[in-house]
């Protein structure tokens, strides 16, 4: 494969970019609307939430993914703010997993 020259990696970058914002915007859109539809027709809040589970997933999961890439990529550079950053992230999602477990076995010894 040939090396890309700086016009192809820039508009490689460019489309990247304008695709990410506009799922990002359609899975946004896609909440709202469903939301404000539910409402409107008199659906629960319980309703409306089963309706837009899976495009809310995708949306904070895309974000989620893409704030990790970033920070990765900018601690694998050399950003010690990034790399620290980077640990604390993993230290504090460690906690909550464990804490997650914990109140879960907690609940379900209550249940059993």
């Amino acid at each position: 494969m040939k090396k890309m020259d700086e016009m192809e990696l820039h508009i490689e970058r460019t489309a990247t970019r304008w695709a990410y914002r506009y799922s990002e915007a359609v899975l946004f859109f896609w909440c709202a609307g469903t939301a404000l539809w539910g409402l409107k027709t008199g659906l629960s809040w319980q309703e409306v939430f089963e309706r837009i589970q899976l495009p809310s997933f995708l949306l904070i999961s895309q974000e989620a993914v893409h704030d990790a890439a970033v920070l990765i990529c900018r601690a694998k550079a050399g950003d010690d703010a990034a790399e620290s950053t980077l640990w604390k992230t993993i230290a504090l999602l460690a906690v909550w997993g464990l804490v997650s477990v914990w109140l879960l076995g907690s609940i379900l010894e209550l249940v059993l």
